[in-house]
């Protein structure tokens, strides 16, 4: 931009009617005189049109306007992948539930929606789309393992991008805590199955649950305390 009709004192340059998204900034501003290079930019959400930009130099009360017709090229910028916060590995007991909640971040303007799933683990696992609530209560026979899930979380722009990251939950075996059962009655000379038995079980150690499965007892071959039969051979001798 360039002063003329005798505009040579100082003077300070500024643009109205500007697009939405769109800011301008001078060169050499306020200016005693010369040019001055006027730049218009536009952001990532502009929209397109053509719109009438005024240019004002002032000199104290004196003021001088032109106007620039902008046309603006709205350009889709491309879509960026998801980015998932690390996950640690986790480790739990067994019958207990493993829980935590995976979160993303997308710096695609305007926000996207982001969709977590669940590629890769055991059936019994579940993981909230929406929030990325992730929960696991390992059931029976996972006692002692150590187990692979993978999650995902996609953007839904065109075209979709995801992300993804695996992690390890080890499950712990369960402690059993055997607790005797009281003896109403005993027989003597039967096995202690075909006695009267009251109470008893097992329990795990990490929580108090009941310990699924199967417990038998073994009895001894004689009765306790039984005496051992002897035999006495008795002979005559001719005298």
């Amino acid at each position: 931009m360039t002063a003329l009709y005798g505009l040579n004192a100082c003077y300070t340059l500024s643009a109205s009617n500007l697009p939405s998204g769109v800011s301008a900034t001078f060169t050499n501003n306020p200016s005693t005189g010369g040019a001055s290079l006027l730049t218009l930019t536009a952001s990532n959400n502009v929209i397109s049109g053509t719109t009438n930009v005024t240019v004002i130099a002032t000199a104290g009360l004196i003021s001088h306007t032109t106007t620039v017709a902008l046309t603006l090229n709205a350009v889709t910028p491309p879509n960026t992948p998801p980015t998932l916060t690390p996950i640690a590995n986790q480790t739990v007991n067994f019958g207990q539930t493993v829980a935590f909640t995976a979160s993303a971040t997308d710096t695609d303007q305007p926000p996207q929606t982001l969709t977590f799933s669940l590629l890769a683990g055991a059936g019994s696992a579940t993981l909230n789309a929406s929030s990325g609530a992730f929960s696991w209560t390992p059931p029976v026979g996972f006692g002692g393992t150590t187990n692979l899930f993978t999650i995902s979380v996609a953007d839904n722009g065109t075209p979709s991008m995801s992300a993804t990251q695996s992690l390890y939950v080890t499950v712990n075996k369960q402690t059993p805590v055997l607790t005797a059962p009281t003896a109403t009655t005993i027989v003597y000379g039967q096995t202690l199955a075909g006695s009267t038995l009251n109470g008893g079980g097992a329990t795990n150690a990490a929580n108090n649950a009941v310990v699924l499965g199967s417990f038998a007892f073994n009895s001894l071959a004689t009765a306790p305390g039984a005496a051992r039969r002897t035999s006495r051979r008795l002979s005559r001798r001719r005298t």
